[in-house]
């Protein structure tokens, strides 16, 4: 930010830092010299008056003048009344660890600021503010289950009614299965549902994007004259008024009391998730008999019930598994501003 900063070495005023004791400062504008008071560093009277010389000496436009040296030595200069900024200006204080004091204006950070200070037009941005539309929605799609189906088997029976089991038929899903004999009488054991999940998809729901509705841009003053408390800065019409800035949170010191807080921008952390739950998860599917091995010949599928011939001299089960999948949505992280400047103003008047 351009302007002068002040610190306990004494000013910075672009060209460099001046110790207390210098009172005037001459800054060749053009063909004319400007004469600047530093604040905070000298007598609030005023700059000394013009070493008198010869038999007499004329009083100082400022301070005190020193008397005139030879034999006729003049009386000093009288006392100057200071020094004080046109009626379209302010007196701006200077303070120790801010930059400023310039004029600020706000407006949208699309649209460039509307400077209309003195001669120059020149911005530089301090930082976004008004923060909007901070929404976060989720939603879940496509949800779906996994798992496996383990387990299943063919009970074989030795009398009528499949009373009188005897060695069973393990089956996997999708691999024939051809025992060394053919059941006559037998029953379908369906398999357990093993490792059942769901998933969904995590949606963020479309809506308007989280923005800043507004900018606070400091106006370039130029060379600001000297008044006697500060310098002369012009305000810019329809501004928030004369202001200084200073990186991170800090109280505002009198009389720029008017506080705002402005950021570079956002980090956005956030993030959605799916959480699923799987209910009444089942196996659902069958079992198919078939006349020769190796799952060829005539194919029956077979009930779930007592079966009694004719008989099968293979088998193929094909199982999968069902449920109901319960999907709820969830947000996750947090939206960060980055770190902010304190910009403090003197409202217009």
């Amino acid at each position: 930010m351009n302007g002068f900063a002040l610190d306990e070495h004494g000013v910075e005023d672009g060209w460099g830092v001046y110790p207390c004791d210098m009172l005037l400062r001459c800054v060749v504008t053009g063909s004319a010299c400007l004469l600047f008071l530093l604040a905070g560093c000298g007598d609030a009277n005023g700059p000394s008056g013009t070493a008198g010389s010869g038999a007499s000496a004329e009083p100082g436009a400022g301070g005190m003048g020193a008397g005139g040296s030879g034999a006729g030595a003049g009386a000093a200069g009288a006392g100057g009344s200071g020094l004080t900024c046109p009626s379209s200006a302010v007196c701006a204080a200077l303070e120790t660890g801010w930059i400023g004091p310039q004029a600020v204006v706000r407006h949208a950070p699309d649209v460039a600021a509307g400077c209309n200070v003195g001669a120059g037009a020149e911005s530089e941005l301090l930082g976004l503010t008004e923060l909007t539309d901070i929404g976060f929605d989720c939603t879940c799609a496509n949800c779906t289950i996994s798992g496996t189906c383990a387990g299943a088997a063919i009970d074989t029976f030795v009398n009528g009614g499949c009373t009188q089991p005897t060695q069973p038929i393990p089956l996997t899903t999708g691999i024939c299965a051809t025992p060394v004999f053919s059941p006559l009488r037998l029953q379908v054991n369906p398999p357990e549902p093993t490792n059942g999940a769901c998933a969904a998809d995590p949606i963020q729901t479309p809506g308007p994007p989280t923005a800043y509705a507004s900018a606070l841009s400091a106006c370039d003053p130029g060379v600001p004259s000297a008044c006697d408390s500060g310098v002369c800065i012009e305000p810019a019409d329809g501004g928030e008024g004369i202001c200084i800035a200073r990186a991170g949170d800090h109280p505002c010191p009198a009389p720029y009391e008017q506080k705002h807080l402005v950021h570079e921008g956002l980090l956005d952390e956030r993030s959605c998730a799916c959480d699923c739950e799987l209910a009444d998860a089942t196996c659902e599917g069958s079992v198919t008999g078939y006349a020769g091995g190796q799952c060829t010949g005539n194919q029956e599928v077979l009930p779930a019930s007592c079966y009694q011939g004719p008989a099968h001299s293979s088998f193929l089960s094909n199982f999968a598994l069902s449920g109901a999948c319960t999907a709820t949505a969830s947000t996750a992280g947090r939206l960060i501003e980055l770190e902010p400047t304190t910009v403090c103003c003197m409202p217009n008047q």
